[in-house]
Formats: C-alpha cells, sequence, structure tokens
C-alpha cells in the first residue's frame, strides 16, 4: 500500500511543480510566433520557391506499351526481322519513347544486335545486348525520343551464327498533343 501513496504523491507534487514554477516556461512555449520573411517574394506576396509553374502530368490513357515477338530462321546475315509494322503513330499527336527493351534466343548464337527505328529509318534506336546465359541475350535501356504523327515503327534484329532466333522487343511512352 505505501507504493501506491508514494507514486500518488509523486503525481501530486510533479502536478504542483508544473502549475507553479514552470508555469510562465510552459505558456512561452504554447504562444504562436510572428515572422517576417526577407527574402524573394512574388507578384502576390508567397515565397519564391526553386521551381515555379504548373507540372506536367499525364493521363494514363495516354500511356502507350508495344510488344512484338518475330520467330524464325536468321537470314544469310543472322537477320531475323520481319520488317511488319509494330507501332503506327496516330494523327495529331507525338509518341515519347522512354524505354525499350527486349529479350533474343538462338541456338548456338554469339552476338545479338537489334533496334527499333521509323517509316523512313528515321530515330533509330539500337539495343544493347548483353549475353545472358547459352544462346539467349537481354536488353533494356531508358531512352528518351519522339516519333511524329503516322511514322510506323518497325524493328530490326539480328543473331550472329543461330539456329533459329526468336525476339521479343517492347518500347514503353506515352502519346502527347502533336506541336
Amino acid at each position: 500500500m505505501r507504493k501506491w501513496q508514494f507514486v500518488l504523491l509523486l503525481v501530486v507534487g510533479a502536478a504542483l511543480l508544473g502549475s507553479t514554477v514552470f508555469r510562465e516556461p510552459i505558456a512561452r512555449a504554447a504562444q504562436s510566433v510572428s515572422a517576417t520573411i526577407a527574402g524573394p517574394l512574388d507578384d502576390q506576396g508567397n515565397v519564391k520557391v526553386h521551381e515555379q509553374g504548373t507540372a506536367p502530368v499525364r493521363s494514363a490513357n495516354n500511356e502507350v506499351v508495344v510488344s512484338h515477338t518475330l520467330q524464325g530462321e536468321p537470314g544469310p546475315f543472322g537477320n531475323c526481322d520481319d520488317n511488319e509494322p509494330i507501332y503506327t503513330v496516330p494523327a495529331g499527336k507525338t509518341l515519347v519513347v522512354e524505354y525499350i527493351g527486349s529479350e533474343a534466343a538462338g541456338e548456338d548464337a554469339v552476338a545479338a544486335a537489334g533496334s527499333v527505328f521509323g517509316s523512313n529509318d528515321e530515330g533509330v534506336l539500337p539495343l544493347t545486348y548483353e549475353k545472358a546465359f547459352g544462346g539467349r541475350f537481354s536488353a533494356s535501356d531508358a531512352v528518351h525520343f519522339d516519333f511524329a504523327a503516322g511514322t510506323v515503327l518497325r524493328i530490326g534484329a539480328s543473331l550472329s551464327q543461330a539456329l533459329g532466333c526468336t525476339f521479343t522487343i517492347a518500347i514503353g511512352g506515352y502519346l502527347q498533343p502533336s506541336s
């Protein structure tokens, strides 16, 4: 029972001490502080920050992801491309490509090469392949390239000394209004 009395005495003593001796410092700490900012202000009196203006926002509806797989037998120079269109940029839009990636495979392949390019060989985006294992290769690059409205994207791919070839190429980006 003596422990409870001691605890009660301690709590009452702390409350008395806080309400008398420490009353003024506690009250001062709770007051609001008036401050004047002496720095660059804009026309409305707001503090200027380094980044100004409106941040660009993209709608998820404008995102573009294209994936295409080609399979077959390499030609005389190891070419596996079928030169078939993989994407056409819609009228009034610009396609901004931000990512290209690929996986390549072919039995006994020693090297891989590939690219994404526009209708008239404009905007060639080469893929830099690294050997993964066996006859497998992978490539992944962050890019930033614009393709104009009406551009037809195609792919080129080749495997050196391969028996058969399979390429999967993916591009990612977004559409924005043509300027």
